[in-house]
């Protein structure tokens, strides 16, 4: 907020950039009279923040009708994803900023490979944009070959893409050969794990732009609690277990983590900034071997008060050769993978195509209430929003296909497992009424098997 003059114009249509947003709201805080912006602040959503609920809202909804930022990159339509850039102009450079919020990775990641995600460029000089994408998925691959999003499925035209997501900090952009373009990864600007990577200097960025050429600036933060992260292996620091030693050992090995913890805590001091938080937080990653790990609590308890993680400074770490043999008796091959193949193609496969070759591929489904159809059916219409009173609802402003200028592509939200739960409501009553039904066969009134007509029966009796 203040009174100083934004120097760069936003010359896209606001009505396609926030389509997310109710009409009113679709504009930047710099063009509402009522609020004065001197250095506005543009944001996409990442995974914790991502839009949920009946309505799909994320908090930057909130911000963004606020006036307090202005919150691009939301893909309603999640199948089918148009990218449409905030084009900006200052004197001769114009940038294209495209934006993607967090969306699933597996979901992201099969919208790529059927050519469902689609960026559009601008129609008049196209070749002049400076383009520049942000976007908040995994860049390596996490637990899967498709949870992540390759840097091969981004479009080529593009010129600097910032990743976010990961937390180690990248501060020189790294060029990729195969599409031409650079990746810049800022990493977190505060630790929020014990693990390598967070150990390392954050910053924040600068990213000047001039025609098609652009400089990135890293600024160290300097208001980071400081991180240490050390590991420890006590057989290679002399530490052996023996019938002589049994009952001295782990004193020797508590009194020597004690050491290096009063090591740290002295170079932490006389290296920290001004402006960073005085305790600092210290991992110990110690490899006991044979010797009985310590208790971390009571070993925290001589640093309370100087370190801001006392109760958790010791990560005791299992032996490769331990993890082997314990896979080994938990039926698991030692150091041989096996090759697990998928019920179904995974590529094409829907969740509904694998619960339908589950169910029939097996003799006795174990299912007593509902069937599978049933089952993959409501499982269809909670996932994609279907609710049967809102299939037939027209397209945003009256359009074809509910797109282009001025027109979003809008869903109902607001039927959000509507669907679902009114098909899961008449199984569970027609289910009621069976149960209702067998019990007054088998009870009550044997001679009126196959009636439901109880009510009226009972009245005329």
């Amino acid at each position: 907020m203040g009174d100083g003059q934004v120097k760069f114009q936003l010359v896209s249509e606001p009505e396609v950039n926030f389509a997310h947003v109710e009409p009113q709201f679709r504009r930047i805080n710099t063009e509402d009279p009522d609020l004065n912006i001197n250095l506005p602040v543009y944001s996409i959503h990442s995974n914790h923040d991502d839009p949920s609920g009946l309505k799909y809202l994320s908090e930057l909804d909130l911000l963004h009708t606020y006036g307090l930022i202005n919150y691009f990159g939301k893909a309603n339509d999640i199948e089918n994803i148009d990218i449409y850039p905030l084009l900006f102009t200052k004197g001769t450079t114009k940038l294209a900023l495209y934006g993607l919020g967090s969306i699933r990775d597996e979901r992201l990641h099969r919208a790529y490979l059927n050519n469902r995600v689609q960026m559009k460029r601008p129609s008049e000089a196209t070749d002049e944009w400076f383009n520049l994408f942000v976007l908040h998925q995994n860049r390596p691959a996490h637990r899967g070959s498709h949870n992540y999003i390759p840097e091969s499925f981004l479009d080529s035209f593009l010129d600097l893409v910032v990743w976010g997501h990961e937390h180690d900090p990248i501060p020189e952009p790294e060029h990729n050969k195969e599409r031409g373009f650079e990746v810049l990864q800022p990493g977190s600007s505060v630790a929020t794990s014990m693990s390598d990577g967070e150990g390392k200097q954050k910053f924040c960025y600068v990213v000047k732009v001039c025609g098609r050429r652009y400089l990135v600036e890293p600024i160290a933060l300097r208001t980071v609690r400081p991180f240490v992260i050390e590991e420890i292996d006590l057989k290679q620091a002399g530490f052996t277990k023996t019938e002589a030693n049994t009952d001295t050992i782990r004193l020797e090995v508590e009194t020597f983590l004690a050491g290096r913890m009063e090591r740290i805590i002295r170079r932490v001091e006389e290296t920290k900034g001004p402006n960073q938080p005085k305790q600092p937080l210290v991992r110990l990653r110690v490899d006991f071997g044979d010797i009985e790990p310590l208790n971390p609590i009571l070993f925290g308890q001589k640093f309370f008060g100087r370190v801001a993680n006392p109760k958790d400074i010791i990560l005791p770490l299992k032996r490769k050769a331990e993890k082997a043999q314990m896979n080994g008796h938990g039926g698991v091959s030692n150091g041989v993978s096996k090759e697990i193949k998928p019920l179904i193609e995974l590529d094409t496969a829907t969740i509904e195509d694998v619960l339908v070759k589950y169910f029939d591929d097996k003799s006795d489904s174990g299912l007593m209430v509902f069937n599978s159809k049933f089952l993959t059916e409501a499982l269809r219409k909670f996932v994609n929003n279907v609710d049967e009173s809102d299939e037939e609802m027209p397209p945003a402003n009256g359009t074809a296909n509910g797109r282009g200028r001025g027109a979003a592509t809008t869903r109902a939200r607001g039927g959000r497992a509507r669907g679902a739960r009114s098909l899961l409501t008449d199984s569970l009553l027609e289910f009621r009424l069976g149960m209702i039904e067998r019990y007054f066969d088998h009870n009550l009134l044997p001679g009126m098997a196959g009636s439901r007509s109880y009510a009226s029966n009972a009245a005329t009796t």
